[in-house]
């Protein structure tokens, strides 16, 4: 898919969370219409490409999962971010 057409089905579309087995947590926008990326942008950055790509919300959710996929140093901002999701 061109990248124009991809950043326009990504503005258009909102998962609708419901097994949590097909909704990309890094990804997909699942929290109010929004990804993590957009409500948590620095976050993200410290998160492993592989998990970005692989996790979906019932396996990062399982024990807090999600947690771990956070791997650089956390900043001030991070941490805030952290917190708010």
């Amino acid at each position: 898919m061109p990248h124009n057409a991809r950043a326009l089905f990504k503005v258009a579309m909102e998962s609708l969370v419901g097994n949590d087995r097909n909704t990309m947590l890094w990804i997909d926008r699942w929290l109010g219409g929004k990804t993590i990326e957009e409500l948590a942008p620095n976050l993200l950055k410290t998160v492993c490409k592989r998990a970005i790509k692989q996790h979906t919300v019932a396996d990062a959710l399982a024990g807090r999962r999600w947690v771990s996929d956070i791997k650089d140093a956390l900043s001030v901002v991070v941490l805030n971010e952290y917190l708010m999701i």
